[in-house]
């Protein structure tokens, strides 16, 4: 268990916190491309804010950013454009988020299926979402399932300050005491 970066996470969540910043354990990240501003509106879980934190990018925790393009030409010739981008800091990813957006304001383009998801540069297979939670914070997978999931929390009990109190609770009293107290939401 890694508790120099568990405990640097409850710092992120608590930045999270002051600077009331959206949060939901729906989905690593979730923008509106329709606002005027998306990136300032951005949404995102424990990992999403996570992989978002500087100190934690130049370890290797990342966001991916996948999306389509579609053009539609004058002459009526429809045009496909697949772009995947890895994302090493919150200026980086405001910076594709804008573009994005540029790109989604004209008539002739649409932006669909776009996703996001937390990457682990150092583990080649299998390093993203709780995998990626698992091995960046040396933990078991079931702990990082606990720590991460939206499953592991009750609906109207899943902010940020829930999830310091299991990062706080795993650090001082480990990963099988975590479990034994946690695993009814496994």
């Amino acid at each position: 268990m890694n508790i120099d970066r568990l405990t640097h996470l409850i710092t992120v969540l608590e930045n999270v916190i002051t600077a009331k910043k959206k949060f939901s354990l729906d989905h690593w990240v979730s923008v509106n491309l329709k606002e005027k501003n998306p990136a300032c509106g951005t949404t995102a879980c424990v990992m999403g804010y996570a992989a978002l934190d500087p100190k934690f990018n130049k370890m290797g925790l990342k966001l991916e950013i996948d999306y389509d393009i579609q053009s539609n030409f004058a002459n009526g010739d429809l045009c496909h454009t697949h772009i995947c981008k890895r994302v090493s800091s919150i200026n980086t990813f405001n910076k594709e988020i804008i573009r994005m957006t540029k790109i989604s304001n004209d008539i002739t383009v649409n932006i669909s299926n776009q996703t996001f998801e937390v990457i682990y540069d150092i583990v080649q297979e299998y390093g993203e979402g709780y995998t990626a939670g698992q091995y960046f914070f040396d933990i078991c997978y079931e702990t990082s399932d606990l720590l991460f999931s939206p499953g592991a929390y009750s609906p109207n009990n899943s902010g940020p300050r829930r999830v310091i109190q299991r990062i706080q609770y795993l650090i001082a009293n480990g990963e099988k005491k975590f479990y034994e107290k946690y695993e009814q939401y496994a």
